[in-house]
């Protein structure tokens, strides 16, 4: 075992604080501090040659007298004398170096002593480590810091000495010395209140004496600081500690009924497999089962839904799902949803998958390869088991009790007729009535609609095909209504229904058929869907159909008049609100210009354009890529729209092909008349030429844009900002600041809140570079407004250049909070320059630290 001695006796040079000379117990004065400066610059090297500029620099800073080297020999000199015997200050060519046995600096002691306790048994590692603490007065080489930071050496050793502090205390608990113990976590947190792996260590012990209340709180304060001060979220290993979790007894509430056994079993599953299928026939309530239960997951859930999917479309909808971006091919996005599931824990919920089998299968297959790396949960629902390796099946059937049946059948018929009342005896004759239904909610809930409306005189005999059974019992008009719908890929209310239909009772006429189901209830803002079996129902009913082109043509009509509108939009004040519409109906869009781009090219090389006019800030998976493949295809109507072009050179930039967007942005501008299609294509060629280190052309794009009239504040902030990161990127601070400022006052003036997170961090960027302490506190700013704007494209260059900020203020753990989700963020975007760039800020990190983040 190495032996460490127990004290530190005669010479000690001491830097855990501001540096000491001690010999024989006595303080060595040293009444010079540039002397104190350049002899602890020597400490730091100790043994090691230092050249002359870096003592002067250590000494006198950045502004040294005019005879530096004189008066750095002068101290060297009198260093000698002071060290007389017990060290010696040589030089070697032009480089000075401190001659002194490593164990007479407290410092080296205390990394050896850290060292052995590592090694060592928890008695005599407790010994150690307090020993080792004890070293130290306050942060170590104070004589070094520079413009309010400290030297990257006392920051590496005031890590470790937290580290240290950590692992004491995991000693005390297990030597029955639980108090001591959480004090001495407490007062890491009071020092370094974002530092998450005390935390976890504080959350172990508060559990391990029964204090789950204070535990939990830990948690929560945790989780306040990281959302208030840095706008992020408890790291992984964080929350697997967290405590309090929802009763999955909430799964009886609201308008769901029973299950509350399926409700356990399935959250209880989800937390052990990797890969559960829920199974069941159509209308048991599968989906309904599962969204239930989805606020009860610790980890972040993920759905995806395939009901209106091919199998062509399925790795599409989950890398959509999922935000993961790979150019290129299909192969390339799932090798990203892979990476994206095996590096971080998530719930991904894949629903209805029975008509894809074979694409979910084969996606699934790839995915789970390695399985043994897999860091998320996959739940699918399906009609039958995918059939793969390693995966649990829950089967799902019907409601078992007559209690839980009429309890749905009430409450729904209710909800049709609120005055509906039935006796006993008409109950039993209901309860006879739907032994064929077999306990289905769906066919439940259509006999309620029967009851609520027909009445309970005359019940007549319910086949097996409840679905089926009620759209024939549908008049011809109802019919027609009910297949027009069947047109929507998701969610639609009442204004999208009367465009689509033509009829502006259409959703009126319906409602009380249990056709529709509420998903939103929010006045005339109210949301409809068709459950997944009447949809399918319905949409046999559409396909090939006298109105089917009609009703396809209006959808298309109506997602132009949402796009163009909700484009306008979202050059102001009502950006969020905007962007949201069009997000909630991506699905209809992107099936729009699948159907409009045969039928109707003109009309989808519109639509698809001015989708292009939306999200500057972020990116949609689904939607840039609809983009990139219609802009190539060499269809008339569609190849020389310049609009399309536009976005097309968009979308693949978002997919990280610079060259192709460089390539369809310049066709674009050549093409271009209006300032609309001008300014979709400079903006693009500006964000082109700087992926491609092009600055100089950049520049000019922006200077275009900004000569371009008519356009809104919100296109010419987008403008002057980037002018304001390329000036940054070329060390201009002065233009940078200015044009920063600049961006952020015409960002003011549109009022859109992802501009203004974009000039905010231009103005962060500009601002690190002359006060990096102001620039981080901008660039906080800037995180909270992307955040807020859900702007993606800012959040994720702001939180790598805080994360490298705080690096360099010696704010550690603040940096080591934020670098996972910068991480995250930028390879789901699969942007190889920024995660270069993140990286090397883990390195510097890990470097200060010994650790890298936590994922």
């Amino acid at each position: 075992m190495s032996c460490v001695t127990d004290r530190m006796s005669g010479f000690v040079v001491q830097v855990l604080g501001p540096l000491r000379l001690r010999r024989r117990g006595n303080d060595v004065p040293i009444n010079d501090s540039c002397l104190t400066a350049v002899l602890a610059c020597l400490v730091v090297h100790a043994n090691t040659p230092v050249p002359v500029d870096t003592l002067i620099e250590a000494g006198w800073g950045a502004e040294p007298p005019a005879h530096a080297r004189d008066s750095l020999e002068s101290r060297l000199s009198r260093l000698r004398t002071l060290l007389a015997g017990d060290g010696d200050v040589s030089w070697e060519g032009q480089s000075c170096v401190l001659r002194v046995e490593p164990r007479r600096i407290d410092a080296v002691r205390f990394e050896r002593l850290v060292a052995v306790a590592l090694r060592s048994r928890s008695q005599r590692a407790t010994t150690l480590l307090t020993r080792a603490l004890a070293l130290w007065r306050a942060p170590a080489y104070p004589e070094l810091r520079r413009d309010g930071l400290a030297h990257p050496q006392a920051l590496r050793l005031g890590e470790l000495r937290l580290e240290a502090i950590e692992t004491l205390a995991m000693h005390e608990l297990s030597a029955g010395q639980p108090e001591l113990a959480i004090a001495r976590l407490l007062d890491v947190l009071t020092a370094e209140p974002f530092r998450q792996r005390t935390t976890t260590l504080l959350m172990h012990a508060l559990r391990g004496q029964g204090r789950e209340e204070e535990a939990a709180m830990a948690y929560e304060s945790m989780r306040e600081r990281l959302e208030s001060k840095l706008h992020t979220e408890p790291s992984a290993e964080l929350r697997a500690h967290l405590l309090a979790k929802p009763h999955p007894a909430e799964c009886g509430s609201g308008s769901f009924i029973g299950r509350q056994r399926e409700c356990d079993r399935l959250l209880a599953l989800v937390a052990n497999e990797r890969l559960l299928t829920v199974t069941g026939q159509g209308g048991v309530g599968k989906t309904r089962l599962l969204r239930q239960i989805l606020p009860l997951f610790t980890d972040p859930v993920v759905l995806v839904e395939l009901c209106t999917v091919d199998s062509d479309g399925v790795v599409l909808a989950v890398a959509a799902a999922l935000g993961v971006h790979a150019p290129g091919s299909v192969a390339a996005l799932v090798a990203a949803i892979t990476d994206e599931l095996t590096s971080r824990r998530t719930v991904l919920v894949i629903d209805n998958c029975e008509h894809v089998l074979d694409a979910v299968r084969e996606l699934l297959t790839a995915v789970f390869r390695d399985s043994e790396t897999m860091a998320s949960t996959v739940v699918a629902t399906s009609r039958v088991p995918l059939g793969l390796g390693g995966e649990r099946v829950l089967p799902l059937t019907g409601l078992e009790t007559w209690d839980e049946v009429r309890a749905l059948l009430v409450r729904r018929a209710h909800a049709i007729r609120p005055g509906f009342a039935a006796t006993d005896a008409q109950l039993d004759r209901i309860r006879e009535w739907l032994r064929t239904v077999d306990g289905l909610p769906l066919g439940i809930e259509l006999a309620a609609a029967h009851v609520a409306t027909e009445g309970l005189d005359d019940l007549p005999a319910l086949p097996n095909d409840v679905v089926t059974w009620s759209v024939e019992r549908l008049d011809v008009q109802q019919r027609e209504l009910l297949a027009a719908l069947a047109v929507f890929h998701g969610e639609f209310d009442r204004t999208a229904a009367e465009a689509v239909t033509g009829s502006d009772s259409a959703v009126a006429s319906l409602a009380t058929t249990g056709l529709l189901a509420v998903t939103d209830a929010a006045g005339a803002a109210t949301r409809y869907r068709a459950p997944e079996l009447v949809w399918q129902v319905a949409a046999r009913g559409l396909r090939g159909s006298h109105q089917e082109s009609k009703v396809r043509d209006r959808h298309a009509r109506w997602c132009l008049d949402l796009v163009t509108s909700s484009a306008k939009a979202a050059k102001g004040p009502d950006e969020l609100a905007a962007t949201r519409s069009v997000l909630n109906a991506a699905k209809d869009i992107i099936g729009a210009l699948n159907w409009a781009c045969h039928e109707e090219p003109a009309l989808a090389a519109d639509l698809c354009g001015r989708t292009g006019l939306l999200f500057p800030h972020r990116s949609e998976v689904d939607i840039h890529a609809v983009q990139w493949q219609l802009a190539w295809r060499d269809i008339p109507g569609l190849s020389e729209h310049t609009l399309l072009l536009g976005a097309g050179a968009k979308a693949a930039l978002r997919f990280g092909a610079a060259p192709d967007a460089l390539s369809l942005a310049e066709k674009a501008h050549t093409a271009a008349t209006s300032a609309e299609e001008k300014y979709l294509a400079l903006s693009t060629i500006a964000l082109s030429c700087r992926d491609l280190s092009l600055p100089e052309r950049a520049e000019r794009a922006c200077l275009d844009v900004l000569e371009l009239e008519g356009l809104p504040s919100a296109c010419l902030s987008e403008a002057t900002a980037m002018l304001s990161l390329l000036a940054t990127t070329r060390g201009d601070t002065g233009e940078a600041r200015t044009r920063a400022n600049a961006a952020r006052s015409l960002a003011e003036e549109s009022g859109a809140p992802s501009r203004l997170a974009f000039a905010r961090y231009a103005q962060g960027e500009a601002e690190v570079a002359h006060d990096l302490s102001e620039g981080a506190a901008i660039l906080l700013d800037a995180r909270a407004e992307a955040k807020a704007a859900q702007a993606s494209l800012v959040l994720g260059p702001a939180t790598t250049t805080l994360a490298a900020a705080l690096v360099r203020l010696g704010r550690q753990a603040e940096a080591a909070a934020l670098l996972p989700e910068a991480v995250a963020h930028w390879e789901r975007l699969g942007s190889e320059p920024w995660q270069r760039v993140t990286a090397r800020v883990g390195d510097e990190l890990q470097a200060l630290t010994g650790r890298r983040p936590v994922r």
